[in-house]
């Protein structure tokens, strides 16, 4: 039976709350003019201008909020903003966090922090059109409600269904789930190629294989040299292959 979580644990999926200290962004980029990266502890944020321009609002009055949070907080607006951070499991001590990025140092506001701040434009603000935050807001709710549907069903949207050929051994087992990745994934993957799997583990590879071949094998007897043989260079990468096939 499925585990029914509690609401804090249900918050908990959704998002977290990082913490102050030695944070940096592991990855940051600009989609529609909104500035947004991810934390090296996971967290996803937003600038203060890219949450001004998802909430339709002059950045000057996101800044006078987050510089002068001890005092807003006590006025209407901060303190539904705090109601509303303190519903996500946020302690609403701080709305942002202090982090290094390509730029110098930048104020992150963590997902938690801006699903407030865009709830309270899009609803509870009296002032100025909410007709931007409110559009975003309902976007926002539903890719979160997709993402939280896809957790508890074990759901993982990079995973795909594959099927082996019929004369595969592995093919019994069809279908299997496959990891796919987008195309922009192809440069990070030679990297990882070349300076992990061929310093380090294609050479545990061979030398696992050699040692299995000086071991008799009653049905499939291979010679070392044969296999220490199928180590070919091709293209500056070293390729295995058995005995007897063709280099790929």
């Amino acid at each position: 039976m499925d585990k029914i979580h509690t609401p804090k644990e249900v918050l908990d999926l959704i998002g977290h709350q990082p913490r102050q200290g030695d944070l940096f962004a592991i990855t940051e980029t600009e989609v529609d003019g909104i500035q947004m990266g991810v934390l090296n502890d996971g967290s996803p944020y937003l600038t203060l201008r890219g949450l001004a321009r998802l909430c339709g609002v002059d950045h000057a009055a996101l800044l006078r909020l987050a510089n002068n949070w001890q005092e807003e907080q006590t006025k209407p607006r901060g303190s539904k903003i705090r109601e509303l951070l303190n519903a996500q499991g946020h302690d609403g001590s701080n709305l942002y966090v202090r982090t290094r990025s390509k730029s110098g140092e930048t104020h992150a506001y963590t997902d938690a922090v801006c699903m407030a701040i865009l709830e309270y434009y899009a609803f509870e603000a009296t002032q100025g059109s909410n007709e931007i935050a409110v559009r975003n807001y309902r976007l926002l709710a539903r890719s979160t409600l997709r993402e939280f549907i896809y957790n508890r069903c074990g759901y993982d949207p990079k995973k795909h269904p594959h099927n082996y050929p019929d004369w595969f051994p592995q093919s019994a087992a069809n279908p299997v789930q496959a990891w796919i990745y987008p195309v922009k994934a192809l440069g990070d993957f030679r990297v990882w190629l070349y300076e992990n799997y061929i310093k380090i583990n294609f050479p545990k590879y061979i030398r696992y294989y050699v040692a299995s071949a000086q071991r008799p094998h009653p049905h499939n007897p291979i010679k070392s040299s044969h296999l220490t043989s199928g180590v070919k260079r091709n293209g500056g990468i070293s390729c295995y292959h058995s005995a007897g096939s063709e280099a790929g």
